[in-house]
């Protein structure tokens, strides 16, 4: 068999959870991702895969992509070829583009309405399954019945060997695309006063700062997950590493979504801070972190961090280890 995964999503870094599929998929068939360029905008990484899927359509023998504007770009070269694609849902991506769309909340409400009943339609006719990566998504595509599949994001640092030591000292990790909606003023605020600690910024800065008013905050740009494996336990050769993941629910789409951070973090036995969004305030419940609001019990005795840890690590064996993962995913395709 031979599989073939299209992104409209830049590989540089490659993007974990499609190198996990690559991966697990490459035990049982010949797989190759197809991406755009990074420097593309989004028109033009969909109008590169379309071109793509027109060239290559005979020499696979299933497809994989995973956006609904992707979709709609593709799907005059999809009818009647129905049983060579599967749809992966990574966003709730009509709340997502309407909220891109405009900010108003009546027209936001028709775009939405409008492009889940099309993304609903084109699932029920068009693929052979539905991928999702929430139990908030799969929820919503029951009606589609036994075609959709929750394929829970796994880490690839789940067998990395990382020890959180709770004997050292507290310092705080942020991973991913640093702006206001995704918890920036928040961790510059408690970088000013938490001066003895330190803020490590691993991603994109959209959310700039003067970084002298800030001496104890740490920025580095994306990393490749190796890369950023090797950072992380750089990190914890002298620190009790939180995982920040205060993601604001500006709209739907953000509320919903598992972010693949908390997961990494949860892998590495890192507890996260974070709020009451609830894909990561259900982890907190369940011990694996405290929230913002709470910021002070991060200080706490090194029995309590150890468990803090454990507690991380047990729900990601529960939930999205790297077995679970390999399983629903060779389901799909088998």
């Amino acid at each position: 068999m031979k599989i073939c995964l299209l992104t409209p999503y830049h590989m540089t870094p490659p993007a974990p959870r499609l190198l996990k599929e690559q991966e697990v998929l490459g035990g049982v068939a010949e797989v190759k991702i197809i991406s755009p360029d990074k420097k593309f905008g989004i028109l033009k990484r969909n109008l590169f895969l379309y071109r793509e899927l027109r060239q290559n359509k005979n020499k696979y023998d299933l497809f994989i992509f995973y956006d609904l504007l992707t979709f709609i770009f593709l799907l005059p070269l999809i009818i009647g070829h129905k049983q060579k694609f599967i749809y992966e849902v990574l966003d709730s991506f009509p709340h997502y583009y309407s909220y891109k769309l405009s900010k108003n909340k009546i027209l936001n409400k028709l775009i939405v309405s409008f492009l889940l009943k099309v993304e609903h339609f084109f699932a029920k006719y068009f693929v052979i399954k539905v991928i999702v990566n929430s139990y908030a998504l799969f929820e919503r595509f029951q009606v589609l019945g036994g075609k959709v599949i929750l394929l829970n994001y796994s880490s690839p640092f789940e067998a990395a060997g990382f020890y959180n030591n709770p004997k050292n000292k507290n310092a705080f990790l942020y991973i991913g695309l640093f702006s206001k909606d995704k918890g920036a003023d928040e961790v510059l605020e408690m970088s000013k006063r938490h001066p003895d600690n330190k803020f490590y910024i691993i991603g994109d800065l959209v959310c700039c700062f003067d970084k002298c008013d800030y001496p104890n905050v740490i920025c580095e740009g994306r990393l490749a997950p190796d890369m950023l494996l090797e950072r992380i336990k750089n990190i914890g050769e002298n620190n009790f590493i939180w995982g920040i993941s205060l993601i604001q629910s500006m709209n739907y789409s953000y509320a919903i979504q598992e972010a693949n951070k908390d997961i990494d973090y949860l892998a590495l036995g890192i507890p996260i801070l974070g709020n009451k969004r609830e894909a990561t305030y259900k982890k907190i419940r369940e011990g694996a972190g405290v929230l913002l609001m709470d910021f002070e019990r991060v200080f706490v005795s090194s029995n309590q961090k150890k468990q803090y840890s454990d507690n991380a690590k047990h729900i990601y064996y529960k939930y999205y280890s790297s077995i679970l993962f390999s399983k629903s995913l060779l389901d799909v395709v088998e």
